[in-house]
């Protein structure tokens, strides 16, 4: 499927979401959407190479945390990133000032990382660098949430991240379980 058509079914599940969950007041700023943001995420994987494992909540990262999702590549093994789900703005863009204790700790594990709202996706480089690209424009009116216009360099800049692996550190008894797993 097209990053256009991912995007495009996201926001329509994006603006259902927020419009249910105001309106019966029960909404938490990240966790009321991320179920949607998974299924996206997911399909941007899936469009991008089919050898993407996205773990949803994956466990405790050394000890870094647990980020909300992890990538690694179903051949190899290496490692392309993690990402940490904020809540989401409607109106501010992102800012990584507000949680860079948490991304330091995942920086030091050595690998990428995109910290998003939902709409913002700020990509982290190991050395710092730093990129925002938004899906769409802030800030958003929820009645045209659906219909307006996507930032395509979105779709170029996740098909960056996930070009190439990094390494990932292990323990050597998980080590031995990877390597008996694939063994069979």
């Amino acid at each position: 499927m097209s990053f256009q058509i991912l995007a495009r079914e996201y926001l329509v599940q994006l603006e259902r979401t927020i419009r249910d969950a105001q309106s019966s007041r029960e909404m938490t700023g990240e966790l009321s959407y991320r179920p949607i943001l998974h299924e996206f995420i997911s399909g941007v994987c899936r469009s991008i190479n089919e050898n993407i494992v996205v773990v949803y909540e994956p466990r405790q990262q050394s000890r870094a945390g647990k980020p909300d999702w992890r990538f690694h590549n179903r051949q190899s093994l290496g490692l392309y990133g993690y990402v940490e789900a904020k809540a989401l703005d409607l109106v501010n863009r992102l800012s990584v000032s507000d949680y860079q204790s948490q991304v330091n700790r995942y920086l030091s594990l050595g690998n990428r990382i995109i910290l998003t709202d939902g709409v913002d996706f700020l990509f982290i480089d190991p050395d710092g660098t730093q990129s925002i690209h938004s899906l769409v424009q802030k800030p958003i009116i929820l009645d045209s949430l659906s219909t307006t216009a996507l930032n395509i360099t979105l779709e170029h800049k996740f098909a960056d991240y996930f070009s190439q692996t990094n390494f990932r550190s292990i323990s050597e008894s998980q080590l031995i379980f990877e390597v008996a797993s694939r063994a069979k």
